[in-house]
């Protein structure tokens, strides 16, 4: 036997405890991991219960905690250098106390990715509102302008109830 052959099967050896050793490790990592992820929903789980049970503490009751669209709308297209023509907002019932809330925005001479980026904030930022329709005329003198835009911005909500009846609504009263 040479010195060479020796070696190899303690050379074996090492590399079988260094591959054990790094398994090991990484087993430790994503257990860690494992434990991170449970505690973080966890906490989720605990902030949800508590925003749920105790509303006003955290902006969402009522009107409280909403933003107009029409205001989204409008802070999001300055924002992105889109000129708006004509912006309106219009809401009406759906059904089984749900509401849908719209809002049409019209723009001139709008860059394409201006334009993309704005439509992307919007269903970002725009309280669950989602893109319902969208009418494009692409520019024929400039490339990459819309000549005109228009999209419609649509969001549902439950329908608030009020306790008091509304102005001119009938009512009727028991008489004793």
């Amino acid at each position: 036997m040479n010195a060479t052959s020796r070696f190899w099967p303690l050379l074996i050896l090492i590399a079988l405890a260094a591959a054990g050793f790094v398994a090991f490790d990484r087993y430790l990592a994503l257990d860690s991991a494992r434990t991170a992820l449970s505690e973080t929903r966890d906490q989720l789980d605990e902030s949800s219960r508590l925003a749920a049970t105790h509303p006003k503490a955290f902006g969402l009751d009522g009107k409280q905690g909403r933003v107009s669209l029409k205001n989204i709308v409008q802070e999001t297209s300055a924002r992105h250098g889109i000129p708006i023509v004509y912006l309106t907002e219009t809401e009406k019932d759906v059904g089984d106390k749900v509401r849908e809330r719209s809002v049409i925005a019209r723009a001139v001479n709008a860059p394409h990715g201006k334009f993309v980026r704005f439509l992307a904030e919007l269903e970002l930022k725009g309280n669950g509102a989602k893109i319902k329709e969208l009418r494009l005329k692409p520019s024929v003198t400039q490339p990459g302008i819309y000549q005109e835009a228009e999209a419609v911005f649509s969001h549902r909500h439950l329908a608030e109830e009020s306790p008091e009846p509304r102005k001119g609504a009938h009512t009727e009263t028991a008489q004793r």
